[in-house]
Parts: structure tokens; sequence; C-alpha cells
């Protein structure tokens, strides 16, 4: 469908202008007033005096209440403070030179949304918010789609470093460090007690 039959199909939907004015270039109605008056479909000749169909005012009316509506949100406010995340994320030293790419180890003990989410989501957005300001890349993150062997979801898991590790590999991170969001520390060797990882095989 080209751009002038989409526009004459909203047009007759929401503005009640039939097919038939179109093809006999009898169209004289306006969606919108402006200041420069409606244009004629067929001459392109410019209407003086721009008006409403007969019931468009109805349609924009109850479209509008629609989309009013449609904002309303019963439910309670995040109520995030912009202030005290600002100066949170200050406050988390510089990562230490060697260090090339981080993961969080352990979540910060703040609740946002509850245990069960907190648990998913709190350490992979504040480490991409770390990542941003301190111009360091992660792995930790969330996404509505995630990339292959990607199961960093709870760092509280038992399994949680090993499939760091693992993807780490698989993927060819380098020099990845930990950020331990509790302690608000640091750690260069968060792998020295862990086997090392054999890269996942696919094939074709």
């Amino acid at each position: 469908m080209g751009v002038d039959a989409a526009y004459r199909t909203v047009l007759t939907i929401l503005f009640s202008i039939s097919p038939d004015s179109w093809r006999q270039g009898r169209a004289r109605y306006c969606p919108l007033p402006n200041i420069f008056g409606c244009t004629n479909h067929r001459s392109g000749r410019t209407l003086s005096q721009p008006k409403f169909a007969p019931n468009s005012q109805a349609t924009i009316g109850y479209h509008s209440c629609a989309l009013v509506v449609e904002e309303i949100n019963i439910a309670p406010p995040l109520g995030l403070d912009r202030f005290h995340e600002i100066a949170w994320l200050a406050a988390i030293p510089s990562p230490p030179p060697n260090c090339q790419a981080f993961f969080v180890s352990a979540a910060r003990p703040e609740a946002l949304f509850g245990p069960a989410t907190d648990k998913l989501v709190s350490h992979n957005i504040d480490a991409m918010l770390i990542a941003e300001t301190k111009r360091l890349p992660t792995v930790n993150g969330s996404s509505t789609f995630l990339p292959p062997g990607w199961h960093l979801e709870s760092p509280d898991s038992p399994s949680y470093l090993s499939m760091v590790q693992a993807f780490a590999s698989q993927n060819g991170v380098r020099g990845l460090c930990a950020l331990d969001l509790q302690a608000v520390h640091w750690d260069t060797r968060p792998f020295a007690d862990q086997p090392a990882a054999a890269p996942e095989r696919y094939e074709k």
C-alpha cells in the first residue's frame, strides 16, 4: 500500500471521508485545521475555509479520551531516587588498569522490585549503568533476547562463577574482573579457585 493510499484509508476510517469523494476529487475536509487551509486531492487547489467532517469532532474526542484513559496507571510508582542513584554510581571506585571487562559477583543489598525479581535483574541493570559510567564492557546485562550460553541471572547461584567463566571463554573475553556491589570491591582474579573452563563446541 502506497503512502497516498494509506493516508486515504486513515482519513476514511477516522474522519468519514468516503472513498468516492477521493476518486471524484471532492474531498474537502481536513483532519485538523491549519493556517494554510485544506488542499483538494485532485486539483491541488487550496480551499480557504477548512472544516471538519460532520462526525469527525466526535471521533477525535472519543479517541482523545481513549488515549488519556490508556495512560492511567493504578500501580504504585517505582520511587527511584535519582540523586541517590547518581551518588551511588559515583561512589564506585574506578576499575583496576588491567581490567578489560567485568561482571558483578554480588548484587547490592538494596531492595527494588522484590527478592524474586531483584535476584534476576538488579545486578544486571547495575552492571549496564556501571559499564556506561566507567567505560568498561560487562558480560552482564538485560535484554529481550539473550546470547547463547548466557546464564548470568543470579549471582547467588553456586554455579554462577562457573557460568561467567564459561561464557567469557566461549566468547573470547579476556581480562575479566569481578565487582562485588555489596563490599564495593574489584577483584582482578575472580576465577583463581575455579577450574579452567573449556570452550563449548558447536557442530554445524
